[in-house]
């Protein structure tokens, strides 16, 4: 089921999956971030819901990729967010 749900939402957008993990990881964090206003519990948040999101792909075994796979997904989701709570922390200490 959560795979179709994936394949589906890489159908309706276009994307392929590693961009698909990368705008997901952005929209997460910018989500949290708007609400929580925490740079870093908004960071913690992204990476709950990829590791999560891993955890599920590997119990299905959807990727084949593995464990190698799944930390290509993860870098790739958390890596934005990750220049984001960095610049936003910058910003509010000057």
């Amino acid at each position: 089921m959560w795979h179709h749900f994936k394949s589906s939402l890489q159908l309706a957008t276009g994307l392929n999956d590693s961009a698909l993990h990368v705008v997901i990881g952005i929209a997460i964090y910018l989500s949290v971030v708007a609400v929580a206003r925490r740079p870093w519990l908004s960071l913690a948040m992204v990476l709950v819901v990829q590791v999560l999101n891993e955890a599920w792909d590997l119990i299905e075994n959807i990727t084949r990729g593995g464990l190698a796979g799944a930390l290509i997904d993860t870098v790739l989701t958390v890596t934005a967010p990750t220049f984001l709570a960095l610049l936003m922390t910058k910003r509010r200490r000057t």
